[in-house]
């Protein structure tokens, strides 16, 4: 199993922290975590990265600009590409692509 961070453009930057510590802050961060007043839900929502977790079998796609930070939460193998661009290639196309 894998846990992912997903932080999207313009929010995503390389970061020099590492995957534990990264974890442990953004747990802390929704732990303190208040109700957001009426209507100010998804702004809430925007200061935090998305998260997901990944089991066996699971395809998981980063989009173009998406900064990502995974963690290993069990004994895990993975497989990665990077695509690169040329100017008429899009996420679209590149998934189409995909032979999976």
């Amino acid at each position: 199993r894998k846990k992912w961070w997903f932080y999207p453009p313009p929010r995503s930057s390389l970061s020099r922290h590492h995957s534990i510590r990264a974890a442990e802050a953004d747990a802390a961060t929704r732990r303190q975590l208040k109700p957001a007043p009426l209507g100010e839900e998804a702004l809430a929502r925007e200061a935090l990265p998305l998260v997901c977790e990944q089991g066996p079998g699971d395809v998981v796609y980063v989009p173009t600009d998406w900064g990502h930070m995974t963690l290993n939460t069990e004994t895990a193998l993975s497989l990665s590409r990077e695509f690169t661009w040329d100017g008429e290639e899009t996420d679209s196309h590149v998934i189409n692509s995909l032979q999976l």
